[in-house]
């Protein structure tokens, strides 16, 4: 989080970040025995707040670590979490965060879309074709590419 801060204070780039920051910013993100200190969720607020970071909110399951222990006494908590600068969120104003729960881990798979409208697609292949070879400019264009 301490570079996030010298990010914060040393630039005016609009940008995110994305960390197991192993902290709470609400006892709502947290399913389990124990709630956590309010000091330390406290401070972490005021941390974000300070620095104008807005936490992203995430589709889907909305934890994103697991203890898995005896089945009454399992513990979820968001601690992997998105921020980003309000100059970020103006650029990417359809973003979509989203939660894909792993079997195999103790943390989530987190996917972010910049721009949640556009369909994700993949490019054609590149096809070679014979009559490029007909091209004037053909060898300029290979021996100074």
């Amino acid at each position: 989080m301490e570079f996030a801060l010298s990010l914060s204070n040393d630039t005016f780039v609009p940008w995110c970040i994305f960390c197991d920051f192993d902290d709470l910013l609400s006892n709502d993100e947290k399913m389990g025995l124990i709630d956590n200190p309010s000091w330390l969720i406290h401070r972490f607020q005021e941390t974000t707040s300070d620095n104008n970071l807005y936490d992203l909110p995430m589709k889907g399951h909305q934890y994103t670590w697991t203890k898995q222990r005896v089945k009454h006494d399992n513990v979820e908590e968001r601690l992997d979490k998105w921020f980003a600068t309000f100059d970020w969120l103006d650029i990417f104003p359809k973003f979509k965060l989203s939660n894909g729960v792993v079997a195999k881990s103790n943390h989530s798979l987190i996917l972010l879309q910049l721009d949640a409208s556009k369909k994700v697609s993949f490019c054609k292949k590149i096809r070679f074709e014979n009559s490029w070879l007909l091209e004037l400019e053909l060898n300029d264009v290979i021996h100074h590419g």
